[in-house]
């Protein structure tokens, strides 16, 4: 039964899940959710996903939500032991990177977001800019000496994390970045499915944030 996607493409989380399906070759559908009609509080997606968040994958009558989770079910799926390692600490590393991603880079992004969407600022505002640089600092200090997150080759963990840095990069340009993350940065827009699948999302949400920025400066 061919594999279902859930979501929506300016959605970093949605496109780290569509990258993960193109770096192992698996067949899949995207149905696209209309956040702005409210859909993910429909009670069709509700029985997906009570968290009413985006993405979420459909595996026959098994559903999953959580990028990151996805990203792990995926590969033990392919049974692709290079994209999700089975040694312990390697895995444990790895698991580390994800929950980084999932909880400070992610956070991050919305710290750059808010401000302009939420809030009314023409710029984003040089403490929440400051914030976003210094997580950008962290994730250069876990990054290995092979130019990876874990190990001497990409695994999910970049993949995942690519699709966030990939969208924070492209809101600000400007921000101040390690030298090893813009490394790791070219790195992975060679990944598969980075251009075909994550960055026409990214176009789209930083042309939204520029339109929005000109149009709280006015």
């Amino acid at each position: 039964m061919t594999l279902v996607l859930h979501g929506i493409n300016v959605s970093p989380p949605v496109r780290a899940v569509m990258m993960v399906l193109a770096a192992l070759n698996l067949p899949y559908d995207f149905k696209e959710v209309n956040i702005m009609k409210g859909e993910q509080l429909s009670p069709e997606f509700l029985k997906m996903n009570p968290t009413h968040t985006v993405p979420v994958l459909q595996d026959g009558d098994f559903f999953i939500g959580n990028s990151h989770a996805i990203a792990m079910y995926l590969a033990e799926k392919a049974g692709d032991n290079q994209l999700y390692p089975n040694d312990l600490q390697t895995r444990a590393a790895l698991h580390q990177r994800l929950f980084f991603d999932d909880a400070t880079l992610y956070a991050a992004f919305k710290t750059l977001t808010t401000p302009i969407f939420a809030e009314g600022h023409a710029e984003v505002p040089a403490k929440q800019r400051k914030a976003v640089e210094d997580t950008l600092d962290i994730l250069g200090k876990l990054i290995q000496e092979k130019g990876w997150l874990v190990g001497n080759s990409r695994t999910i963990a970049d993949i995942c994390t690519c699709a966030t840095v990939s969208t924070i990069l492209a809101l600000e340009p400007t921000l101040n970045v390690p030298q090893n993350v813009s490394q790791w940065f070219k790195q992975c827009e060679q990944l598969p499915g980075y251009a075909k699948d994550n960055k026409p999302g990214v176009d789209v949400i930083s042309n939204m944030f520029a339109m929005k920025k000109k149009a709280n400066a006015s």
